[in-house]
């Protein structure tokens, strides 16, 4: 079971200042959390996506105007094993998708969000193991870059991403 601490959400009101918008009792269980527009409703508003690894559950939460949370989707049976998931655009659309990354095989999965808010892959493989850090960054191009960084060997390598899961 979950162990619940406390948390809160803020909202920038614009001159270096912040309001706290929610107080809230979260799990401290969460070892990825990300934003982005996973949905891809059009919304100027991110979602936040959570990650509990041992418990393999995924929540996604909408957030409204006024900075508070919706009622999450829940995604159950999700694996335990992703050492990093990072958000993106690795298909060209208006909303996010998820890289999931194991380092020690290498494994990757391209992932989104279907309509019913099911997670479904566009594309897996295997990369080189070992890689600590992965960041996607735009470039001004219709896909995603993404860098990866090895702590151990100082080792950083930049990759395009091609629309197709690979």
């Amino acid at each position: 079971m979950a162990q619940l601490k406390g948390g809160a959400l803020y909202k920038n009101k614009g001159n270096g200042e912040f309001d706290t918008v929610q107080d809230n009792t979260w799990r401290s269980t969460w070892d990825i959390i990300l934003s982005g527009n996973f949905s891809g409703q059009f919304s100027p508003i991110d979602e936040i996506f959570y990650y509990d690894a041992e418990a393999g559950l995924i929540r996604i939460y909408q957030v409204d105007a006024s900075g508070k949370l919706k009622a999450p989707k829940t995604i159950n049976n999700v694996s335990k094993k992703w050492d990093t998931i990072v958000s993106g655009s690795f298909r060209g659309q208006q909303k996010k998708e998820l890289l999931f990354y194991k380092k020690n095989t290498g494994y990757y999965k391209f992932m989104e969000l279907n309509s019913q808010g099911e997670l479904y892959s566009f594309g897996d493989g295997r990369w080189k193991t070992g890689w600590d850090i992965i960041l996607s960054f735009s470039y001004g191009g219709s896909y995603d870059c993404l860098a990866f960084y090895n702590k151990q060997t100082g080792n950083m390598k930049l990759f395009t991403t091609n629309g197709q899961g690979d």
